[in-house]
């Protein structure tokens, strides 16, 4: 928590030092409710686009409430583990991010919808997998690649957005995408510490691997989503 602290002073310390070219004139600007209804008014003619920001907002849910509240009861209850085997299975979530985004840039998918909802699937198989194996080697494996595939997804989604939102309304779509993704984000710790008080941890992950995998399964269905490109 302290280095984690300090280097927040260190990225103030950098951005601080920055010294920007001279701003151009401000442009006027429209009236704020103006703005949020050209917004909303655009994010709704897009099928792909408004479909996985409200769809995410339960995949969000179901991967918070595995992670943050089941995570560490399976830990300690299921595995009959401690904190060093969190910390590995945190730490190789984190080092399968960082391949999947080197892998990611070598490839360059051109069906980029096609491709972050296949890798939200197999996010989706490994929470199973997490629910379903007591085996500490093996749940290591699936974290690194669940790790890769959360990257793979947030980094062509990002990419769809940069691509396909016109300049001028890219920060009001992203603040839709974001109060989306997050809207059911102060339920799911509820909703999950009450499944595992009754059924136990692995329900839990076996619960939210099975909504995520199924509802980017449908997602595909989706035309608009199969055919989005890079």
């Amino acid at each position: 928590f302290l280095v984690d602290g300090i280097s927040f002073f260190v990225s103030f310390g950098v951005l601080w030092s920055v010294r920007p070219q001279a701003a151009l004139p401000p442009a006027p600007r429209p009236h704020l409710l103006r703005e949020i209804r050209e917004g909303l008014a655009f994010t709704f003619t897009i099928p792909w686009l408004w479909i996985t920001i409200f769809l995410f907002a339960l995949v969000n849910a179901a991967y918070v409430g595995a992670l943050a509240v089941a995570l560490p009861i399976l830990v300690r209850d299921d595995l009959h583990a401690d904190a060093r085997v969190f910390g590995l299975i945190e730490g190789l979530t984190g080092a399968g991010a960082i391949a999947g985004a080197v892998v990611l840039g070598q490839l360059k998918p051109v069906r980029i919808g096609l491709a972050m909802y296949l890798a939200c699937v197999v996010q989706g198989l490994t929470m199973i997998a997490f629910g379903a194996t007591g085996v500490i080697p093996v749940l290591l494996v699936f974290a690194a690649i669940g790790g890769a595939a959360i990257t793979v997804f947030g980094v062509l989604w990002e990419t769809a957005l940069q691509r396909h939102v016109p300049g001028p309304l890219l920060g009001r779509v992203t603040s839709i995408d974001f109060f989306g993704g997050t809207l059911l984000g102060p339920v799911a710790p509820l909703v999950a510490g009450v499944v595992v008080a009754s059924n136990g941890a692995p329900i839990v992950f076996i619960g939210a691997g099975t909504t995520i995998a199924l509802l980017c399964l449908a997602a595909l269905a989706v035309p608009s989503i199969r055919q989005l490109q890079g």
